[in-house]
C-alpha cells in the first residue's frame, strides 16, 4: 500500500516546486533495500518550511487528510488511504545541555542527513525519480554488510540524544546488525548520559528490545554495554554478583516465553521479583499490567508441590486456581511452564503445564468454571440473618460445597449447606 501511495504523491508533484526536493527517508528506505515491508513513511523536504507546505499541497489537492502541523519544528503529520504520513523540512538541530528538545533551523539536504542517527537510517529515494541518494557513502555497505554505525561523531550523536544508544541496540537484535566497534565504545562511554532521558522513552525502547525474537541477546547487550545501569540497576546488580546465575534463569525465561510484553516483563524480572513493583512503577508500567506480573512472579512456584505428573492435583483444587487466578490463569501457566523448561534436565518438568492443561479444559468442558453461583445476598436472604461474619463464614462453606459439586446449583447449594449445618449441631 505504501508503495502505490509513493507512486501517487510522486504523479502529483511532477512540475511542481517540490519535484527533485522531496526524498522518503528512513527506515522505509532501509527496509526496500533489505526486500522487506515497511508500515511508516517519513518525507523529508529540501525547501524551508518543506514539510508543511507539501502537506497542505497534498491536501488541497484531495490526496490527504487535514494536516497537523508543529510550526516549532517545521514538521507536519497527514494520513493517505488510512497511513499516517510525517513530513519534515530539511534541518539541522542545536541541543542544550540536558536538554533533548531540540532548537530546530532550515539546512540544506546534507546537514539534515548527518544529524540523523545512523547510517543505515539515513538513506534518502527521491521520490519522483526513485534514485537511491547515500550521502554518508557509508549507508548501502552497512546494510549490505549488516553493520550498525552512527553518521558521523558518535559522542556527539549520543550525547544530542542518549536514546540513540538504546535505538542502536534494538536495531542490532531487529535487523540482526552488529554495532561498529567505534560505535560501541562510544555506547559504553556514554552510558551515563541515559540519565537525562526520562523513564518513559527508555521503557519504550526497552519494550521494542523485550519483543523481539531474540530479547535474550538485547538484554545481555544492555548490560555488556553499561547501559542497562541506567535502565534496570537491579540486575547489573545481579551480573555484577560473580555468586550468582541468576542471568542465565533469566535469559532462559526470556527465550522461553511468546512475545506477549507481560509474559517478558515478568521473565526479565523473574531473579529480582522481590523489587520487581518498584522496577515497574519507576519505569511507568501501567498498574494494571504490574500487577499481573507481580501475581505471576509471586506464584511461579504453585505447583512445585505437585509430582511432574500431578498425581496428588484433585479435581476440587484445580477448580480453585481456575477460581482464584481467573483470567491471569492462562498467563500463569504460560510462565510456569516457561519456568520448567529452563531449569536443567534433571529438574525439568517440560509435561507438567501441557497435562494440566488438558484436565483444565476437560473440566472447563464439562462445568460452567466462571463464578462461584452463589453470593452473599443468597446466604442473608435464604437464612435470614444480617451481614456480618457469619455471612462471610457460610459463604465459605458454600464455596468448598461447590468445589466438590461443580455441576451443582444455587438451590443445591444451599439445601446441602443447611443440611451439613444441621449435622454439626
Amino acid at each position: 500500500m505504501l508503495q502505490k501511495i509513493e507512486k501517487v504523491i510522486a504523479a502529483r508533484i511532477i512540475g511542481t516546486i517540490f519535484e527533485h526536493k522531496t526524498y522518503i527517508v528512513g527506515g522505509y528506505v532501509r527496509d526496500q533495500l533489505m526486500g522487506k515491508n515497511s508500515e511508516d513513511m517519513d518525507i523529508v523536504v529540501e525547501l524551508k518550511n518543506g514539510g508543511i507546505k507539501l502537506a497542505n499541497f497534498l491536501f488541497e489537492h484531495g490526496i490527504s487528510t487535514s494536516p497537523v502541523v508543529f510550526d516549532k519544528f517545521g514538521t507536519s503529520q497527514i494520513e493517505i488511504k488510512d497511513h499516517k504520513i510525517e513530513l519534515v523540512m530539511t534541518r539541522k538541530e542545536f541541543y542544550r545541555t540536558k536538554n533533548r528538545k531540540p532548537i530546530v533551523q532550515f539546512a540544506d539536504l546534507k546537514e539534515d542527513v548527518y544529524r540523523r542517527d545512523f547510517t543505515i537510517n539515513s538513506l534518502l529515494k527521491d521520490i519522483v525519480s526513485g534514485e537511491i541518494i547515500d550521502l554518508t557513502q557509508k549507508g548501502v555497505s552497512d546494510i549490505n554488510n549488516k553493520i550498525i554505525r552512527t553518521t558521523h561523531d558518535s559522542d556527539s550523536i549520543f550525547k544530542d540524544d542518549p536514546l540513540r544508544m538504546l535505538r542502536a541496540i534494538r536495531f542490532s537484535i531487529q535487523l540482526a546488525f552488529e554495532i561498529e566497534k567505534e560505535t560501541y565504545v562510544s555506547i559504553q562511554k556514554n552510558a551515563e548520559e541515559l540519565e537525562h532521558i526520562s523513564q518513559e522513552r527508555k521503557r519504550d525502547e526497552l519494550i521494542k528490545i523485550l519483543i523481539n525474537d531474540k530479547p535474550e541477546t538485547g538484554i545481555k547487550l544492555l548490560i555488556e554495554s553499561d547501559l542497562m545501569e541506567y535502565i534496570i540497576p537491579e540486575l547489573s546488580k545481579l551480573c555484577q554478583d560473580r555468586s550468582s546465575d541468576g542471568l542465565l534463569h533469566t535469559f532462559k525465561m526470556l527465550s522461553n516465553v511468546n512475545d506477549d510484553i507481560i509474559l517478558r516483563l515478568a521473565s526479565l524480572l523473574v531473579d529480582i521479583k522481590k523489587t520487581a513493583k518498584i522496577v515497574l512503577k519507576r519505569l511507568k508500567i501501567p498498574n494494571k499490567i504490574i500487577k499481573t506480573i507481580v501475581l505471576l512472579l509471586d506464584n511461579l512456584d504453585v505447583f512445585e508441590q505437585y509430582s511432574a505428573e500431578l498425581k496428588y492435583l484433585d479435581r476440587k483444587t484445580i477448580i480453585r486456581y481456575i477460581l482464584d487466578y481467573n483470567d491471569n490463569l492462562e498467563y500463569l501457566l504460560q510462565f510456569i511452564h516457561a519456568h520448567n523448561l529452563s531449569q536443567s534436565k534433571n529438574s525439568k518438568l517440560e509435561h507438567q503445564i501441557p497435562m494440566l492443561q488438558k484436565r483444565i479444559e476437560k473440566i472447563e468442558n464439562k462445568y460452567k468454571i466462571n463464578m462461584l453461583p452463589i453470593n452473599g445476598n443468597d446466604i442473608i436472604l435464604h437464612y435470614g440473618i444480617k451481614e456480618g461474619k457469619k455471612v462471610g463464614k457460610l459463604l465459605r462453606d458454600a464455596k468448598e460445597i461447590w468445589l466438590e459439586h461443580p455441576d451443582w446449583d444455587k438451590d443445591k447449594i444451599l439445601r446441602n449447606l443447611t443440611l451439613r449445618r444441621q449435622h454439626e449441631r
